[in-house]
């Protein structure tokens, strides 16, 4: 209830202050997903969500966001979890397959913490991804958010095809590609903006 309010009012700041271009939404597909998008700024999870639509989501969150015991609840009512980046967390890795066995959708940043340097960005993935996308034969979106977090000024997203992986594909090999093909269309866009 709270996550289904939360996802209009959004949609709406975002469609009034915070614009967004969507390109690819039709690449998008039914069933469950792993979404996945570079991240350069605070406000990348409601890009993704808003930018990729309704859908039943699951949000991993870094663990410090859930110090406080306020914002901790309401983080879970709108479906988030936390992860603890600084080891192996197995609570966060079994919600996780969880969810995806329950056909929702996964919001995942794939470096694993926000990249503010652009020389630095999309450069590494964990392997998580890779993981959690072959032991669950789940299909990952790859989405590049270009950011512009100025009031009225539009952010760009776009959509790449979603990629299944072949099973027996290393992990670290498929979270590599994901972070890859994200790049790609980072490159794709600005190819484009010359273009014109």
């Amino acid at each position: 209830m709270l996550f289904s309010f939360a996802f209009w009012l959004l949609k709406i700041i975002t469609t009034v202050f915070l614009p967004m271009k969507v390109i690819g939404k039709e690449n998008v597909p039914d069933g469950r997903l792993i979404v996945c998008g570079n991240h350069s700024c605070s406000f990348d999870p409601v890009y993704l969500v808003i930018g990729v639509g309704y859908r039943n989501y699951s949000i991993m969150a870094k663990s410090e966001l859930f110090q406080n015991k306020f914002i901790g609840f309401i983080l879970r009512k709108l479906n988030a979890f936390p992860v603890d980046r600084g080891k192996a967390d197995v609570k966060a890795i079994k919600t996780t397959l969880k969810a995806l066995k329950e056909d929702r959708t996964l919001v995942i940043f794939p470096e694993g913490t926000r990249i503010k340097n652009k020389e630095e960005e999309m450069k590494t993935a964990k392997t998580g991804v890779g993981m959690f996308a072959l032991k669950t034969n789940t299909p990952v979106l790859p989405v590049y958010i270009h950011p512009n977090t100025k009031i009225f000024h539009r952010t760009t997203l776009i959509i790449g095809e979603p990629i299944l992986f072949e099973p027996g594909t290393e992990y670290e090999s498929a979270a590599n590609q994901v972070i890859g093909r994200i790049r790609e269309l980072k490159e794709e866009r600005f190819e484009n903006d010359q273009n014109r």
